[in-house]
Order: C-alpha cells, then sequence, then structure tokens
C-alpha cells in the first residue's frame, strides 16, 4: 500500500504513525507518502494538519500510489486516536474502506458508502467542521 497526499497543506506525522506504515520524505517534499510495510496488519498515520470545530468546510486529496483490493482505509479522526487499528478503528476516528464501508469505533456503520477505489484513485475528502 502506498498513499500520497497533496503536499500543499498536508504532511504524515511521523510521532502518530503505525510501526507497520513507513512515513517516505524527500528534501522538497516531505513527509507526503506513507508505505505500509507489512501484510495482514491494520495501522494509522494521522496528518500533521488540525482542524477546529466551526472553522469551515476543508477538503483534500489522497491518492492511492498502490493497493491492492481495495484494503485501505481513508479517513478523518481526532490526535486521540489509537495508530494500532484502522482510521475508524476506535471511537476517535471515521473511516471509509475501499470496497465501500463506513467504519466508527470499530463498527460497520454503512455497507454502501462512497465508490470502490483501488490502484491509482485519487480519493477526495470533505470535512465539514460547521455541523
Amino acid at each position: 500500500l502506498q498513499l500520497s497526499l497533496n503536499s500543499s497543506k498536508f504532511h504524515f506525522d511521523s510521532t502518530k504513525c503505525a510501526d507497520s506504515i513507513a512515513i517516505v520524505s524527500s528534501a522538497s517534499l516531505p513527509g507526503v507518502t506513507a508505505n505500509q510495510r507489512a501484510t495482514k496488519v491494520w495501522g494509522t498515520v494521522l496528518s500533521t494538519a488540525c482542524f477546529l470545530p466551526k472553522s469551515g468546510i476543508h477538503r483534500w486529496a489522497i491518492k492511492l500510489e498502490k493497493c491492492e483490493r481495495g484494503h485501505v482505509f481513508v479517513g478523518v479522526a481526532t490526535s486521540s486516536a489509537s495508530t494500532k487499528t484502522y482510521v475508524g478503528g476506535d471511537k476517535h476516528g471515521w473511516g471509509l474502506i475501499g470496497t465501500q464501508a463506513l467504519w466508527h469505533d470499530r463498527n460497520k456503520i454503512r455497507s454502501d458508502y462512497g465508490s470502490t477505489f483501488r490502484s491509482g484513485a485519487t480519493i477526495v475528502i470533505t470535512l465539514d467542521t460547521n455541523v
């Protein structure tokens, strides 16, 4: 699994990253690629960006450079989210898996949410902090 972020606003946070994930940086693009190092292990890496309540609508894109069978979660989480599970695997996050299911607190909330995604897909996430 390899993810790339839109580097203008977001970077992956090496201090909030599962042991199974490696953050790759270059001199010009620090912390914009994350690689899953292990198979059959879930993990989360958080961004350095944060959004306060009532701060508007925020949008960003993640590109899946390599993703087998859609087995990757993308989503939003608080800084308290565990990195030892998938985003949505605890009460501090909401995650969408590439097989079209929405998860929160280790529960599948919907099984028909979004579109499937695979290698090469770009996922745009919109967070409305005003609701």
